[in-house]
């Protein structure tokens, strides 16, 4: 006697995630989420950004992976080099505060803070609190493993900062231009006293005001096969050379500046 139809849909459904999980276990699947620029002040846009990954993650059961984060998600903080965790935090604080009206309450109750640092980089970012556990409520629902979520230059300009020539006496500054539909980043590092590249801001804009960057190494965002990711409203999409991208592996990032 066959099985009956409800314990075959079953046991499709948990082969589909097994082979998921295996196919992505140590590469795991990469994806870039989009926003508009005002997606910190709309809050129509987290609930459909988070909408719009239920559905990705619903056609990936199973798989792990990874979530680079538009520039319109985040606000951003560089920590000059060796100020300690609790200085770098009231730094980012005076900061949030003078710019977006935030005190400690409020960013403790809406926001999540992350630090990313090494010797080259420090950063404190955050993003909106109903975003990140909108995105961690789908990934749970469809047993998909979020392996990583941040913003999608972090790891990039980390290896950039690694592997750049020592700087020398003529050239003390350098600036990386980065891009993701609507927004343009400006990366700029500076020699500290050991010789290394060091970050010292992460500044962003509308491509719109940007001019002058015909010709200039640039870092992009690969576009989408369907052509969504125009900036209009939150975007989700997966690539083939996002993996590579968001990991600071692709070669984009080697030939900059």
């Amino acid at each position: 006697m066959a099985p009956p139809a409800p314990a075959i849909q079953a046991m499709a459904r948990a082969w589909r995630m097994a082979q998921g999980r295996m196919r992505t276990a140590w590469r795991p699947a990469s994806v870039w989420l989009g926003a508009p620029l005002n997606a910190l002040q709309d809050p129509t846009v987290a609930p459909d950004a988070v909408a719009r990954f239920g559905e990705w993650c619903a056609a990936h059961p199973g798989e792990v992976c990874e979530v680079g984060l538009s520039a319109s998600w985040m606000l951003t903080c560089v920590v000059p080099p060796g100020w300690s965790l609790q200085a770098g935090q009231q730094h980012a604080l005076n900061q949030w505060g003078h710019y977006h009206d935030l005190d400690v309450q409020a960013l403790s109750a809406h926001w999540v803070v992350r630090h990313v640092a090494d010797p080259q980089a420090s950063v404190l970012c955050a993003a909106p609190r109903v975003l990140i556990e909108g995105l961690q409520a789908q990934a749970k629902a469809h047993k998909v493993q979020l392996a990583w979520v941040g913003p999608w230059w972090a790891r990039g300009v980390q290896a950039c900062l690694a592997q750049w020539a020592t700087p020398d006496a003529s050239e003390a500054s350098r600036t990386l231009h980065l891009q993701e539909p609507g927004l343009s980043l400006s990366v700029q590092a500076s020699a500290d006293v050991a010789g290394r590249w060091v970050l010292t801001q992460v500044q962003w804009t509308s491509l719109d005001a940007v001019s002058g960057l015909d010709g200039t190494q640039a870092v992009r965002v690969p576009p989408p096969a369907t052509g969504l990711g125009d900036g209009a409203s939150a975007a989700v999409w997966d690539h083939v050379e996002l993996g590579a991208l968001l990991s600071g592996r692709s070669a984009a990032w080697k030939a900059s500046p």
